[in-house]
């Protein structure tokens, strides 16, 4: 019966246990405050054991065991002492469990080296003095963290008197219940964790909600409504700075509202004058340290909205520092946005109370309304948005994209062979006026006297030149010589006569040599002055038309110049009058402007028989002329490159000609129309005409 009694007693006190081992795992995972759960824990150890006591040891920074809960009482004095958290040799208990992280019992007797005495050899007093310092057993338990590092104990104190069995099952309680200070410190982290996952989401859905729209207004709202989520203010209102003052655009589960109310107009009020000193505002009391004018419009507001706490955080795009990629320093304008309102109605919440999320908000706001404010200044923006939906019909996903595609080449194809186009050929030509004349030199001989300057009008007939022929000029000296010799011969024949009076027969010979001296002296002179009249009439170079010297600096390269039969001196145009281009057709184009000369001859609806022409000048290239191609040469002639090109003739139009403009000799880039050919012809003439001449020529 007794046998049967015990066990029942057994099986209650195991239920008990587990009782109280499933009610403290329920409170781990319930009990917020560490404290209160500390208290009840060890309380219960001390209820459940029997034992005189419970303690909790916590390992500090340094190292060093700290009590920080207890439960029960010490056994007596002695025990005291023992348990004192200054006693070095308990501590270095304690230390050697959390390295170990092991569970350990250690009797009193370790410290302070005395016996158990033998309680049936001693009467009552004597008993009663024993039971005062009796010895007593600590046991020990190390507490783990989430990553198994012993951070603390839990000490169990109990009688001395108990089994080496009784002493092991304590230990293993005492290992579950300092479990139960794992449990809950995980439990503690994963709420933690939970709570910032949880504001992280948060903060991640403000951010994805205010870039959501690049429109400014709807941005405005975002930033209103989410901020006022993510702060816990009791209304957010965003206003737009327009350069002068700071209009209120959104406030926060208000869709619409008037600007012109007496609460909006004076919060707007408010809100520039934070904007245009670029400072903030945060009120939770008096404006004694806010400027007298602004604090004036903050009391204002505040009698109409009655609120506790507000704040005005102008938003703005400042510089940086920091130079770019080539150190140079960025624009140090700051860019106003405009500011941000918080409110609450019920609490004193200062700046350092939301500073992060405060600052979070701040700057995402700053980012999206910058980036919506870029994308309202985009020229033709409202147009190109509604054209939006032309992108998504045509390349909304791949089927539409080669369809597209397809549908492309399909119009090309179509307009490259039914599209009639004006075929051009592009020429290099030459600008001169279309009356002009070249004097050439009609012998050989020297330019002794020039008449004239380059760019000088010179009448018809007016003498230009004057050249001395070559060859009459040393017949003329060979004449000057023979006359002088003559000369010297006869004044010898007259000194002779004077000198032999007295001999007749000498008179008479030098009579008659004197005589064919003076025959001779006659006829040359008179070939000297013939030689005379004919240079003077043919080597006087004069202007054969009304025109204007083109020649460059006649002076310095004519002047003492030998020139040869038909060299060009000098050239004269008439720049007044018409213009014509003479241009160089290559033979590889030469045929279509052909076929357009004699398409143009063949229709009797034309009034000639030229082909239109445009053209630049490089002078001035920006500009374009028309004219009119005329004719073609029938021989080609070889330029300096070597090339076999022929010359053609092209009459400039004089409508919206302007003389001034145009320079002789001036370079051109011609444009000959020859007529109208299928699109493809006209882009790709030069492929066409290399393929049918190398490759498919039969």
């Amino acid at each position: 019966m007794s046998t049967q009694t015990e066990s029942q007693n057994a099986d209650r006190i195991k239920e008990e246990v587990r009782q109280v081992i499933r009610r403290l795992t329920e409170l781990s995972q319930t009990s917020e405050d560490f404290d209160q759960f500390c208290d009840e824990v060890l309380g219960k150890l001390v209820e459940i054991t029997g034992a005189h006591g419970a303690l909790f040891w916590q390992i500090t920074n340094k190292g060093v065991p700290r009590l920080t809960h207890h439960s029960g009482q010490a056994p007596h004095d002695e025990a005291r002492e023992v348990l004192n958290p200054e006693n070095e040799q308990h501590n270095r208990a304690i230390l050697d469990v959390v390295r170990q992280k092991m569970p350990v019992g250690i009797m009193s007797e370790a410290f302070t080296g005395k016996a158990n005495p033998d309680a049936s050899s001693a009467d009552s007093d004597t008993a009663e003095a024993s039971q005062v310092t009796s010895p007593f057993l600590m046991l020990f338990s190390p507490v783990l963290n989430r990553q198994k590092d012993a951070v603390g104990a839990v000490e169990l104190i109990q009688r001395g008197d108990i089994s080496p069995q009784a002493q092991e099952g304590y230990l293993r309680f005492l290992t579950q219940i300092a479990a139960l200070f794992q449990r809950w410190h995980e439990r503690q982290e994963n709420t933690t964790v939970a709570k910032r996952s949880e504001k992280w989401t948060e903060k991640m859905e403000f951010i994805s909600e205010v870039h959501r729209s690049i429109d400014f207004k709807e941005t405005a709202y975002a930033i209103a409504n989410e901020a006022r989520r993510v702060l816990g203010a009791d209304r957010v209102s965003v206003g737009r700075w327009n350069g002068k003052n700071c209009k209120i655009l959104a406030i926060s589960s208000q869709d619409r509202f008037d600007n012109r109310a007496n609460v909006v107009r004076k919060l707007g009020n408010v809100a520039t004058a934070s904007v245009g000193a670029d400072s903030t505002f945060w009120v939770t009391g008096g404006t004694e340290a806010i400027a007298p004018e602004v604090a004036k419009k903050i009391n204002d507001y505040l009698d109409e909205s009655h609120s506790r706490t507000l704040a005005v955080i102008p938003l703005a795009i400042r510089p940086d520092d920091v130079p770019d990629l080539e150190m140079t320093k960025r624009n140090k304008k700051v860019r106003k946005l405009g500011a941000i309102v918080l409110e609450y109605f019920d609490d004193d919440v200062t700046e350092e109370a939301i500073h992060d999320d405060c600052q979070l908000v701040v700057e995402q706001s700053q980012l999206a309304l910058e980036n919506a404010r870029k994308h309202g200044e985009i020229f033709l923006q409202p147009i190109l948005k509604k054209l939006g939906w032309l992108q998504q019909t045509l390349f909304g996903d791949h089927l539409k994209k080669t369809l597209t595609g397809l549908a492309a080449l399909a119009l090309l194809t179509l307009a490259m062979i039914f599209l009639p186009w004006e075929l051009k050929m592009k020429v290099d030509g030459v600008l001169h006026p279309e009356t002009r004349r070249h004097v050439y030199s009609t012998s050989k001989g020297i330019i002794e006297e020039v008449n004239f300057e380059d760019g000088d009008e010179v009448q018809k007939d007016a003498l230009l030149l004057k050249m001395v022929d070559y060859d009459r000029k040393q017949q003329m000296d060979a004449r000057q010589t023979e006359l002088k010799r003559i000369r010297a011969q006869a004044d010898e024949a007259y000194r002779q006569m004077a000198a032999a009076r007295s001999d007749t027969q000498q008179q008479a010979r030098l009579q008659a040599e004197l005589s064919a001296y003076k025959a001779q002296e006659a006829q040359t002179i008179e070939m000297i002055e013939n030689d005379q009249r004919v240079m003077n009439e043919v080597l006087e170079v004069r202007a054969p038309i009304d025109g204007t010297i083109v020649t460059w600096n006649p002076q310095q390269r004519l002047k003492g110049l030998v020139v040869e039969p038909n060299q060009t001196l000098v050239t004269l145009s008439e720049l007044d009058g018409q213009w014509q281009l003479e241009v160089n057709i290559p033979h590889n184009k030469v045929g279509y402007v052909d076929r357009a000369l004699k398409d143009a001859r063949d229709d009797d609806d034309r009034n000639n028989d030229a082909i239109v022409a445009e053209f630049a000048l490089s002078t001035n290239p920006s500009k374009t002329y028309r004219g009119e191609l005329q004719r073609v040469s029938i021989r080609p002639h070889t330029d300096e490159s070597g090339i076999q090109k022929y010359r053609g003739i092209i009459k400039v139009e004089p409508d919206g000609l302007n003389l001034k403009e145009l320079r002789h000799g001036a370079g051109a880039t011609v444009k000959i129309h020859c007529g109208k050919v299928p699109l493809y012809k006209a882009c790709f003439h030069q492929i066409i005409d290399w393929w049918q001449t190398n490759v498919w020529w039969f």
